[in-house]
């Protein structure tokens, strides 16, 4: 079962998981985005039975519902930032 996880913006998160069977295959999503590979952003990886999933550098568009799916199961999790960075596009005027 995936916990859900409330961390500042720009740090890295992991979602974890244990299946039952080493060789039991799982599918990452984010709300209904499939998550298929490494990339800059997320690191999968599959150790004996944890599963992981790594967000890297969190940041407001990473905030959402992620998945774990195995053939007979799911599991949920929310992401949520706090003490998000606001920057300003343009000076305030008086």
């Amino acid at each position: 079962m995936l916990d859900a996880v409330t961390t500042k913006e720009t740090r890295d998160v992991t979602f974890e998981v244990r299946v039952s069977n080493a060789a039991a295959e799982v599918e990452w999503f984010k709300e209904d985005t499939l998550i298929t590979e490494d990339t800059e952003k997320h690191t999968i990886k599959k150790e004996g039975r944890k599963r992981s999933l790594t967000v890297k550098k969190t940041r407001p568009d990473d905030i959402g519902l992620y998945k774990c799916v195995l053939p007979k199961d799911t599991t949920k999790a929310k992401l949520t930032l706090i003490g998000m960075y606001i920057s300003l596009s343009m000076p305030l005027v008086e």
